[in-house]
């Protein structure tokens, strides 16, 4: 699998897992409300109200996403993901 895939599979492993939790309060963590508060802080005045509502949905999904990414355990051996593309001269 790219690494592109693996990208997507957490990302849709995270979004299914938010799915099947409950909704619970505001803000689902900690994380999520320091960094939506951090982005509302530096950028509020010039974000309308829907702005700030997107914003902080988009702030949800990518801690979530992130920690989707920490629950994957690597192991010291695991390398990253190369591309070989071989040099056939100029175009």
């Amino acid at each position: 699998m790219s690494h592109w895939g693996v990208c997507m599979s957490v990302h849709r492993r995270a979004h299914a897992r938010k799915e099947l939790t409950p909704p619970s309060k505001k803000y689902p963590d900690k994380e999520s409300e320091i960094l939506y508060n951090l982005v509302k802080e530096s950028y509020g005045g010039r974000l309308t109200a829907a702005e700030l509502e997107e914003v902080k949905k988009d702030v949800q999904a990518i801690v979530e996403t992130s920690k989707a990414l920490r629950e994957i355990r690597l192991h010291n051996s695991d390398e990253p993901f190369v591309i070989f593309r071989p040099y056939r001269g100029r175009k």
